[in-house]
């Protein structure tokens, strides 16, 4: 059967299901074919390093993928962060008749909650970092011809694209904000990178996730530092989702009021670590 490789939820999520299916007990071996698959391997990588990662278990600090991730310092304040506000810190968790863990990974033991969630939230940065070279090809002979021996471990994204996906809106597109916050509310300093064939995740260093993997649900006044800060966010390319909600606080909603529904598989990663 063929899946597809799209970044929309629906037509992606028949791969999702049969990686996590496929490679339940395997997280390496998981993220790094999802990785090598190529289209929306970040988005699809968010909601299957999620699922791999529950079913994992705890990760060691030792372990290559985890202390190789460009940022982890940071990232694992956030998650350590993230489980102590979450309110359930001493909680353990309990089984019920059915549990889905058990669906994924039959030989993977119940264990604490918390130690599933941060399992789930590493996965995502890791299948993020893996997937982000080969981010968006969708042409399976330029991804061969781009990464001939295949992704085996963290790469810097390389400096052009075969696409160009990284088009700001013309001045007189009244739908489209973008032209009004990329380089100066968020990407601050990439905004002339946008087109040219850049790659769209130009400038992040190997094992360095993109800015699809933060998550805006965890933290809002973490979430406007990161984006808006200079020299936080090193991504280039900033999903829609993203730049809708910026472009409604720019037009002077609330942060809380600037959400909005997408149909991309990637924001699906937002919510899979808690679900």
């Amino acid at each position: 059967k063929k899946f597809s490789i799209s970044c929309m939820l629906v037509p992606s999520f028949g791969i999702i299901s049969y990686l996590a299916h496929k490679y339940a007990d395997q997280f390496e071996a998981g993220v790094l074919a999802n990785a090598n698959v190529g289209g929306d391997n970040c988005g699809r990588g968010g909601v299957l390093g999620a699922f791999l990662g529950a079913a994992h278990g705890p990760f060691s600090k030792a372990n290559y993928w985890v202390r190789n991730l460009a940022e982890f310092d940071q990232i694992n304040s956030n998650v350590d962060s993230f489980l102590q506000l979450s309110g359930k810190a001493q909680q353990k968790y309990k089984q019920v008749a059915l549990n889905p863990l058990d669906v994924i990974n039959k030989t993977v033991k119940v264990g604490e909650l918390l130690d599933r969630m941060e399992s789930a939230l590493l996965g995502v940065f890791i299948a993020d970092a893996l997937s982000m070279p080969a981010h968006w090809y969708y042409d399976l002979t330029k991804l061969k011809e781009a990464f001939p021996e295949e992704i085996t471990t963290y790469l810097p994204a390389p400096e052009k694209h075969y696409m160009d996906f990284m088009k700001l809106p013309g001045p007189n597109d009244p739908f489209d904000v973008s032209k009004h916050i990329i380089g100066q509310t968020i990407a601050h300093g990439k905004r002339e990178l946008w087109g040219n064939f850049n790659h769209v995740h130009i400038g992040l260093k190997a094992g360095e996730a993109t800015a699809d993997s933060y998550n805006p649900a965890l933290f809002i006044e973490e979430y406007l530092k990161f984006f808006t800060t200079p020299g936080y966010c090193n991504d280039t390319y900033i999903a829609t989702n993203h730049r809708q909600f910026f472009g409604r606080l720019y037009q002077g909603n609330e942060p809380l009021n600037c959400a909005s529904a997408t149909t991309a598989a990637g924001d699906l990663s937002t919510v899979t670590p808690v679900a």
